[in-house]
């Protein structure tokens, strides 16, 4: 009864439409602010409870950190921080800043090409429902680094890291010492092209630099889940993965190690679409330290390939002592894909080079090298086991 009387006051009773009261309460619903402020003891925390797609630029201005949302006002500025710009500009002086969190719920963000994270001592961690960091932005800081986009019930990237437009410039995710950084992304859960779990970089694409993903002893995690992409049968023929990296670099440059994990987009008809796990392409380079090593552990579906590095014979796998595991498997029962499919440069520095594919019971082989003519990896100094 009392749901019927709530409707029956929102609505137009000739037309069925919302009311004025019903425009109404919604307007203030939507202007109230939903940016939640804490800052104790130096760690900032900004907490979202309207779930708009927010727009955030982050940057320095002089020994100001600067978080301006176009979409959505802050609620207070505890401690030193002020408030500008109609609410929408959270300002903090950097030096009181230990750690910075965002978790912005059920938006869709946006890290822009202006913004600049630079300087900050502490832990960085993000959380929303999708993250974007546009061409020429970076995060470059002493701590930990955490991106996670939770996934969108509609389409979308989990993680979407662009390649900058212009050349000569880059887009940045840096920390150094031993502090590690995380990629954690899932696709959308409403059917389209988009809906990779991480995608690094732009295709087609040349020159590495130009994405940088770096770390010294700390480790890189990266973990893409593909969302849903029903393939029509009429066009089997596109490709989307669960991780895509293309014209990146992503490398520790001390012991850390590189961990790339990648779980192709699910469908209603397990036969068709190009679905990889992992797809490597474009002059990327994924290079651990001296005392590091890469895993790259990939499932894919229907036509795809668990692991996929074929499509480029540019890209170049380097790892020092820790070696190389490269692990791919097939998902569904049946299907045609490849578990591994690999061209380009697999070198390591003394460590092992094991290469271990399970593929679909649909004919295919696990573990195919250079399957397309291209040039056969160089597979330096290490002992190679497949299987």
């Amino acid at each position: 009864l009392q749901r019927e009387l709530d409707r029956q006051s929102s609505t137009d009773p000739l037309t069925g439409l919302a009311n004025r009261r019903a425009f109404l309460d919604a307007l203030e619903r939507r202007i109230v602010p939903a940016l939640n402020v804490s800052f104790v003891a130096g760690a900032l925390a900004i907490t979202e409870s309207g779930g708009v797609n927010n727009d955030i630029e982050i940057y320095l201005s002089g020994s100001t950190l600067q978080i301006h949302d176009f979409n959505d006002t802050f609620s207070s500025a505890p401690g030193s921080s002020t408030l500008s710009n109609s609410n929408r500009r959270l300002n903090v002086p950097l030096a009181d800043i230990s750690s910075l969190s965002i978790s912005t719920g059920t938006g869709d963000d946006i890290i822009d090409q202006f913004a600049q994270i630079t300087g900050l001592s502490g832990n960085l961690s993000y959380n929303s429902q999708e993250i974007l960091l546009r061409g020429e932005a970076s995060i470059d800081i002493s701590g930990n680094i955490s991106l996670t986009g939770n996934g969108s019930p509609g389409t979308g990237r989990g993680v979407y890291v662009l390649r900058p437009a212009a050349s000569g410039s880059s887009t940045i995710i840096r920390t150094s010492g031993s502090s590690t950084i995380t990629l954690t992304g899932t696709g959308g859960s409403t059917s389209g092209e988009n809906n990779a779990g991480v995608w690094i970089g732009t295709r087609p694409g040349t020159d590495s630099g130009r994405v940088l993903i770096e770390s010294v002893n700390g480790s890189i995690s990266i973990l893409g889940t593909g969302g849903v992409w029903n393939t029509p049968s009429t066009d089997p023929g596109g490709n989307l993965p669960g991780t895509l990296i293309s014209a990146a670099t992503i490398r520790t440059t001390g012991s850390g190690s590189i961990s790339i994990t990648g779980h192709a987009p699910t469908s209603t008809d397990i036969l068709y679409g190009d679905r990889d796990g992992i797809s490597v392409y474009d002059d990327s380079i994924i290079e651990s330290g001296s005392g590091g090593g890469i895993s790259l552990t990939g499932s894919g579906r229907a036509g795809g390939e668990g692991i996929d590095t074929n499509d480029s014979d540019t890209v170049q796998l380097s790892a020092g002592t820790g070696g190389i595991t490269i692990t791919g498997s097939m998902a569904d029962a049946g299907v045609s894909g490849g578990a591994v499919t690999l061209a380009g440069s697999i070198v390591s520095a003394g460590g092992p080079i094991n290469i271990t594919g399970t593929g679909g019971s649909g004919g295919t082989v696990a573990v195919s090298i250079a399957p397309n003519g291209a040039a056969a990896p160089n597979v330096i100094l290490g002992r190679t086991t497949t299987t």
